[in-house]
């Protein structure tokens, strides 16, 4: 490839990966509550079997963060849904078409498809303002003063919240705005978790970095294809060390060229990160994600 050329096809792998990521920060995250998870096929993150006992250890009304709706067990053959319950990764068995297999005839799942993930907690300022309502929606319960719940995802103002005492249960309450600082507040630093790089959030990490890679692979072979040169395509690597998130773009040889989109898959990630502590900071072909 004259260096001409490699100057005109440049701008259209930055253009073509500009395209890819653009959705990204607007889409709504994509979360399912499965009512007894014991009735589902699911494996863990080392894509074993889970037993109906460890499937019913994860609780009931357990809401699961879609990360791939349709993907692949290793074995590159059996259909899966890849999910995130509290951070860890699992595996739904999907049958053709997308729906999800059961393993028994009890329960079922709702799926919700415009939620805001989060990854806070909240205090419980007053107690007569507070009520939680049940998953299937058909009892409700005050909360208690200074009770602290961990919200999981919202829609608008409502939240779907995880209860540890007295004894941990899911459900529903609703947080308005208007109220934060009367009725209700985010809990102060101290109290929360600390921030740290879950599986769930390598996962979603890797799965962004594995669209990118598809869509400057695809144009690298288009380019190949009609020129003499055969150039290898840049790619993007996931490296986790020291609580940290590094990816790095990998055989670019101008570096500095890559700016504009390394700044948009850096915005890209950052979407897995509102809430929970963890800061994005990028240069041309580096991101790392950590604590702040």
């Amino acid at each position: 490839m004259t260096p001409q050329r490699g100057r005109l096809f440049l701008p259209v792998v930055l253009l073509a990966v500009a395209v890819s990521l653009s959705p990204g920060p607007l889409r709504a995250e994509q979360f399912l509550i499965v009512e007894h998870p014991a009735a589902l096929v699911i494996y863990d993150r080392y894509q074993r079997l889970l037993g109906s006992k460890d499937a019913e250890a994860l609780g009931s009304n357990v809401p699961m963060r879609i990360l791939e709706r349709h993907s692949l067990l290793g074995d590159g053959l059996t259909p899966c849904m890849s999910v995130e319950i509290a951070g860890t990764p699992f595996y739904i068995l999907t049958e053709s078409g997308g729906r999800i297999a059961q393993r028994s005839g009890t329960g079922g799942w709702e799926e919700f498809d415009n939620a805001v993930a989060l990854q806070d907690t909240v205090t419980v300022l007053r107690s007569a303002r507070l009520g939680l309502l049940s998953p299937g929606e058909l009892n409700a319960s005050l909360l208690d003063t200074g009770e602290r719940v961990a919200r999981v995802f919202r829609i608008g103002e409502r939240a779907y919240v995880r209860r540890m005492a007295p004894q941990l249960a899911y459900g529903w309450v609703t947080f308005p705005q208007r109220d934060r600082g009367r009725s209700w507040d985010l809990a102060t630093a101290c109290e929360s978790v600390p921030a740290r790089v879950t599986p769930g959030i390598t996962d979603s990490v890797r799965a962004s970095l594995r669209r990118v890679n598809e869509v400057i692979a695809n144009l690298f072979t288009s380019f190949n294809r009609n020129s003499p040169s055969r150039l290898a395509p840049p790619h993007w690597e996931l490296r986790a060390a020291g609580g940290a998130l590094r990816c790095t773009l990998e055989n670019a040889a101008d570096l500095a060229a890559f700016q504009e989109s390394s700044s948009l898959l850096a915005r890209d990630l950052e979407r897995f990160t509102l809430g929970t502590g963890l800061a994005v900071t990028e240069s041309p072909g580096q991101i790392i994600i950590r604590p702040k």
